[in-house]
C-alpha cells in the first residue's frame, strides 16, 4: 500500500513540475490543465484526456466524469481549501 501511495504522490510531482515547466500554474496537475483546455474546445487537450483515462482506468465510468475531470475537481476544491487557510 505504502508503494502505490508513493507512486501516486510521484506521480501528482511530476505533473505539476511539467505543469511549472510549461509556464502553468504549479499547483495545477496536467489532468486538471487539460480537462480547462478541452472545455475550451482543443482537440489535442481531448486526445490528451482519452490517454490520461487510459493510464489511470482507476475512475472508469463514473458519473464525476473521466480522469480529467476528477483531477479539474480535486485541484479545484484543494484550492478553494488553501484559500480558506490563508490568514
Amino acid at each position: 500500500m505504502f508503494l502505490v501511495k508513493w507512486i501516486m504522490s510521484a506521480g501528482v510531482l511530476f505533473s505539476q513540475g511539467m505543469n511549472f515547466v510549461l509556464l502553468g500554474d504549479p499547483s495545477m496537475t496536467l489532468s486538471a490543465r487539460t480537462a480547462y483546455a478541452r472545455q475550451e474546445g482543443s482537440k489535442t487537450a481531448r486526445i490528451t484526456c482519452d490517454v490520461f483515462d487510459w493510464i489511470d482506468p482507476r475512475d472508469g465510468d463514473s458519473v464525476e466524469g473521466d480522469h480529467c475531470d476528477i483531477a479539474a475537481r480535486s485541484d479545484f476544491e484543494r484550492e478553494l481549501e488553501r484559500q480558506k487557510r490563508k490568514p
